[in-house]
């Protein structure tokens, strides 16, 4: 119905009782169904896990199980481990396998764990379980630490913290297997020759070692690719400047944009067809009247 007040024409839209029922039940269904696409194109942060020793061993094992390899089980004196390690790290304020001299396995041997092979991984700065695992797969040297099928347990410790002037979580992750095992390869050797947590590492693979370290660092200067030179022997390392860059993953930052862009997408995808329906055939129709 069009209305003349005071010079202005005024579209006052007037239906009967069930057409506006129509109408109402048209809304909720639109709704119901905006809703249900968000489900569906919301990113993976939907479901990323928070960073706890739990979830990092179950996506461990995943990753393992997915390679055929069986699946690591918890070990107390290496959770010990990897916490003593951990505090370590914080109180040096230094991030590294080697802490002045003492190596790794050093810890493993004060928890009163006796093993045939062991392995530490280490990351720091990230705010979910998957982008350390992501971080780890696309480090050589941690992946195949997530992969070797000498391992048998684990333990890891996720310790809340300040580094270098920031709050942060740091991952200490511990691989091992007992001494008193019959430790087995259950899949081809992923490249390492374990002998009693001496690496037999090539000359490219041992100058790398700071790269590694470098890697599972999240948050990085990356505009500073001189800085991150001078830790890194790129020209012995085997990696490029633009193959290290890739490893500088921020799955955090990177679900987060992936999120506000989908959400924005489906706000502007909604009122587009609330304009059309509701404004735009709504006065059409009035106008034919």
């Amino acid at each position: 119905m069009v209305q003349n007040l005071n010079g202005r024409l005024s579209f006052v839209y007037d239906c009967p009782p069930k057409q506006y029922y129509r109408l109402t039940k048209a809304k909720i269904k639109l709704f119901l169904l905006s809703v249900l696409v968000g489900i569906f194109l919301l990113p993976q942060i939907a479901y990323l896990t928070s960073i706890t020793p739990e979830n990092l061993i179950d996506l461990t094992n995943r990753e393992r199980t997915a390679q055929g390899l069986t699946p690591l089980t918890a070990n107390q004196l290496l959770v010990q481990a990897a916490e003593d390690k951990g505090q370590a790290i914080l109180a040096a304020q230094a991030f590294s396998h080697t802490l002045g001299d003492r190596r790794f396995s050093s810890w493993v041997r004060d928890a009163g764990y006796n093993y045939s092979y062991v392995g530490e991984n280490l990351a720091i700065d990230f705010n979910t379980g998957e982008g350390i695992i992501q971080a780890w797969n696309n480090s050589p040297l941690h992946k195949k630490n997530l992969l070797s099928p000498y391992y048998q347990e684990i333990g890891i410790a996720a310790l809340a913290g300040e580094f270098q002037g920031q709050a942060t979580t740091l991952v200490v992750q511990v691989f091992g297997a007992p001494a008193s095992a019959s430790v087995q390869p259950l899949a081809a050797n992923t490249g390492f020759n374990y002998l009693n947590n001496n690496l037999n590492l090539t000359p490219a693979e041992l100058t790398s070692l700071k790269a590694e370290d470098l890697l599972t660092h999240a948050v990085i200067n990356q505009g500073q690719p001189l800085s991150a030179n001078e830790k890194i022997s790129l020209s012995n390392s085997g990696y490029s400047l633009s193959q290290v860059n890739k490893f500088f993953v921020q799955p955090n930052y990177q679900a987060l944009n992936n999120f506000l862009v989908t959400l924005a997408s489906l706000i502007l995808f909604y009122l587009l067809i609330y304009l059309y329906y509701y404004y735009f055939l709504k006065i059409n129709k009035l106008i034919s009247i």
